[in-house]
């Protein structure tokens, strides 16, 4: 996760994400990041009583409501849920436009500090067709927050800051035996070897993957916990990591392409 601070990248041509460090962006930048998402979102973002949360919940719905728009979802967006809770368009009042927006990243490029990428353009590869469904996930933690889109598979993404939670290794191998699978036990200390600075990074490889999953399926995260088991080779993940955050991107893939 060597980037610069607003990172837009396609996973491929049919899954786009974004990631951005609320530490580059002035009070009056997120005033504006909220001016621009939907009520829905600002209901959502309003519900946080910390400013610190109330700002990831900004960014990460910026972050979204841009990618859905470059995918061709005119605004204002419009959610559901599913009965279990995952959130989804609200495809009756959901309307596009009648080609891909193709609209540069230029709001996000301009109230960033630094040089955003132009790659949210080439990644909005939008088949705005009618009512075609747009999957989506968001996530933050710490100073990062996260979106992710895709008009063919179901998504899942989970974002970790792991700076603040390095002094619980204890903690962290509670919960590792606990719940994860014997093979992913020895993944951690196949990559610790001993060194505990290490164990944060492998613990949360292996949970943000789980949370990204269990976002994409939908199902609870202790039946997760069971069923999925880790496997960095694994096509349908994609995952960045550096000294303060890891994160993970999950998705459904068919059979036939896997």
């Amino acid at each position: 996760m060597n980037e610069r601070p607003n990172s837009n990248a396609p996973q491929n041509d049919d899954v786009s994400y974004s990631i951005a460090d609320l530490r580059y962006f002035t009070d009056d930048q997120f005033q504006q990041f909220y001016d621009y998402i939907s009520d829905d979102r600002k209901k959502k973002a309003d519900s946080y009583k910390l400013k610190q949360d109330w700002k990831l919940s900004v960014l990460a719905s910026f972050q979204l409501e841009r990618l859905l728009e470059s995918m061709g979802v005119k605004r204002p967006v419009h959610y559901t849920t599913t009965p279990g809770g995952k959130p989804l368009l609200d495809m009756k009042n959901t309307e596009f436009e009648n080609a891909s927006a193709a609209k540069t990243d230029a709001d996000l490029k301009d109230a960033s500090t630094a040089k955003a990428d132009a790659d949210l353009k080439d990644a909005s590869t939008a088949k705005a067709d009618g009512k075609k469904e747009i999957f989506f996930s968001i996530s933050h933690s710490g100073n990062f927050a996260t979106a992710v889109v895709s008009d063919k598979y179901s998504v899942g993404i989970d974002v970790e800051d792991v700076t603040s939670k390095k002094r619980d290794v204890n903690k962290l191998m509670k919960v590792a035996d606990k719940y994860f699978l014997p093979e992913e036990i020895a993944l951690i200390n196949e990559a610790t070897k001993g060194d505990e600075r290490a164990l944060p990074g492998a613990f949360y490889r292996i949970w943000t993957m789980k949370e990204a999953y269990m976002k994409a399926v939908g199902k609870p995260l202790l039946e997760v916990f069971r069923e999925k088991r880790y496997d960095p080779d694994d096509i349908a993940l994609k995952q960045k990591y550096n000294s303060e955050a890891i994160f993970s991107i999950y998705r459904v893939v068919p059979e036939g392409e896997k």
